[in-house]
C-alpha cells in the first residue's frame, strides 16, 4: 500500500515546465516565433532597405532615426500643445490596437514633442510588425 501510494503521490507531481521559455516549433530545430523570424531581430541589411525604400535621408529629423545597431527606430513628432500631443499618442495606441498590436513606446516631452520608438522586446531588436507600424504611423494625418 505504501509503495502505491507512493507512486500516485508521484503522478500528482507537476514536472517544474521543462519547456518554459523554448516553445515546441512545428518546423524541427526552430523555435516557435509569433513574429515568423525564428526569435531573431531584422539585420541591419532589412532596416536599411526598409528606411531607404521609405525615402530615409539621414540629415532630416522628420523621419524614423535607427540607433547605432538597428535594433530600435525612433522618430519625433512636433505637436502644437500638450492636448494635442494627449490626444496624438491616445489615436497612435487605438490605431495600433486595431492593426499590429506592437505597442510602441511612446513619451511626450517639453509638451510639444512626441517620440515614439519601435521594438519587440522578445527578439532584443526590430520585426516586420515594427516596421509595418512605423507605415501605419506616417499615415497618421497630424494637421487634424
Amino acid at each position: 500500500r505504501n509503495m502505491l501510494q507512493k507512486s500516485f503521490r508521484s503522478l500528482l507531481q507537476v514536472p517544474a515546465r521543462p519547456f518554459f521559455g523554448n516553445s515546441i516549433s512545428r518546423v524541427h530545430g526552430q523555435k516557435c516565433c509569433p513574429y515568423k523570424q525564428n526569435g531573431k531581430p531584422l539585420s541591419q541589411g532589412r532596416v536599411e532597405e526598409f528606411l531607404n525604400a521609405n525615402e530615409y535621408q539621414p540629415d532630416k529629423k522628420i523621419w524614423w532615426k535607427p540607433n547605432e545597431d538597428f535594433t530600435r527606430l525612433t522618430r519625433t513628432y512636433y505637436i502644437k500643445n500638450i492636448f494635442c500631443a494627449v490626444e496624438f499618442v491616445k489615436d497612435l495606441y487605438e490605431m495600433d490596437a486595431e492593426t499590429t498590436k506592437q505597442i510602441p513606446n511612446v513619451s511626450i516631452k517639453h509638451q510639444d514633442l512626441v517620440q515614439v520608438e519601435l521594438y519587440t522586446k522578445q527578439l532584443k531588436g526590430l520585426s516586420y510588425r515594427d516596421l509595418e507600424l512605423a507605415t501605419v504611423i506616417d499615415s497618421l494625418d497630424l494637421e487634424q
